[in-house]
């Protein structure tokens, strides 16, 4: 206890000194706790717009399907195939797809339509909720589309007006009809802002002229509540004739980011923790280069080079302590805020995407204490670390050069 009061004694000699290397430990914490729960939400939020609007957590096709985009290779499961998913708290949802021209007077563009069953739709993924404008698809409601924002500035259309689409049938035949735009999303994926045409599975069938219980995808989600290892094995057990890939194959880089995201604690520590050091180790090497006298009297009089050693290090401990303590209070209340305020980016979010997927225009840390304190502990490690070597030097000088040099 005596050592630990002339050690708190001790870093007070230069209270300026203390005090600017404080604030750097205090900083660089702070920050490696803010930066890696904003890298954490950023991929998040992405991963979310993947998996919870409308990719799912794994896919059903037809082999070849993906590559191809055949209007003919479809997948036709029984329905109690999909029940027993369902008991497994693996919810399927059908989609059909098909590609053809949409126009709106002079103007026109190539679409992708989805034929989707709305209430299914609604109440296992959220696109329904990202209706910009107007409303989702209705079953009731037949002839209405929702397309994607870039698709409506393209061809410059609003609510109720009207779209002229042209497609060619599955008979061979061409298909067109006219529909009304009822909905338009908001930025979802680039692919899907510009081309995409949402519209009730009868009118797609009729449009196409496939009938029948084929579909071209089936798209299974969790919510997050079962493991992606184990959606996919349930899968592949039960369909083992079709394709089933997880998101994160349908993703590879976005996967990537996300393994990155879970490791960006270590590359932020390596970052902050070698500034934090540097500041600590320069401390700890002047007020040694001051006390070289003093250590130097203190070694004449028995002091052994372990006990001048503890006492550097436990100089340093309570410094980097404090600093590191302080610091983790500051990054969890920016954090805090962040998670509930976000960075508003909505001035630069337009067309900002990655793997396709659009970025939220705001940006929402998401915390996580048990990286929080990893990273915190590692700083104090290395901060610790960083003065051992000062202390070495201080413990192996020479008791007479020391107090010569001392006294100069």
């Amino acid at each position: 206890m005596e050592e630990m009061r002339i050690a708190w004694r001790n870093l007070w000699r230069n209270r300026t000194r203390t005090l600017i290397t404080l604030a750097s430990i205090v900083f660089c914490s702070a920050t490696l706790i803010m930066a890696d729960g904003l890298s954490r939400g950023m991929i998040s939020d992405l991963q979310h717009n993947v998996t919870q609007l409308f990719s799912g957590e794994a896919q059903i096709h037809a082999h070849d399907y993906r590559r191809e985009r055949s209007i003919f290779q479809t997948v036709e499961l029984p329905d109690e195939t999909v029940r027993t998913l369902e008991t497994q708290g693996i919810d399927l949802v059908p989609r059909l797809f098909g590609y053809g021209l949409v126009s709106n007077g002079p103007k026109s563009a190539g679409g992708s339509f989805w034929g989707i069953q709305p209430e299914k739709e609604s109440s296992v993924f959220e696109l329904a909720q990202h209706v910009d404008v107007g409303n989702f698809v209705s079953p009731s409601a037949p002839g209405g589309v929702v397309i994607g924002r870039k698709l409506a500035k393209i061809l410059n259309v609003g609510i109720n007006d009207e779209l002229i689409v042209v497609v060619e049938a599955a008979d061979g035949s061409i298909g067109a009809e006219l529909y009304s735009v009822r909905g338009i999303l908001k930025s979802v994926a680039d692919g899907v802002d510009r081309t995409v045409v949402l519209m009730n599975e009868a009118d797609y069938r009729e449009l196409f002229s496939l009938y029948g219980r084929q579909f071209h995808e089936f798209a299974a989600n969790t919510r997050g509540e079962v493991p992606l290892d184990t959606v996919s094995q349930a899968i592949k057990s039960l369909v083992p004739d079709h394709e089933t890939m997880t998101w994160k194959e349908l993703s590879p880089t976005l996967a990537e980011m996300t393994e990155v995201a879970n490791n960006a604690i270590w590359i932020i520590l390596a970052i902050f923790g070698l500034a934090a050091a540097l500041g600590v180790a320069n401390t700890v090497l002047m007020s040694t280069y001051e006390r070289m006298w003093e250590f130097g009297v203190l070694k004449a009089v028995g002091t052994r080079p372990r006990q001048i050693i503890s006492g550097v290090a436990q100089e340093t401990a309570i410094l980097a302590l404090i600093g590191c303590v302080l610091g983790a209070v500051v990054g969890v209340a920016g954090s805090s805020y962040f998670t509930n305020v976000g960075i508003d980016i909505t001035a630069y979010s337009e067309g900002l995407s990655m793997e396709g997927v659009a970025f939220n225009p705001i940006i929402r840390a998401d915390l996580d204490i048990a990286s929080a304190v990893m990273g915190v502990t590692g700083l104090w490690i290395l901060c610790l670390v960083a003065a051992f070597f000062p202390a070495f030097s201080a413990a192996r000088m020479d008791p007479l050069d020391a107090m010569r040099k001392g006294d100069m």
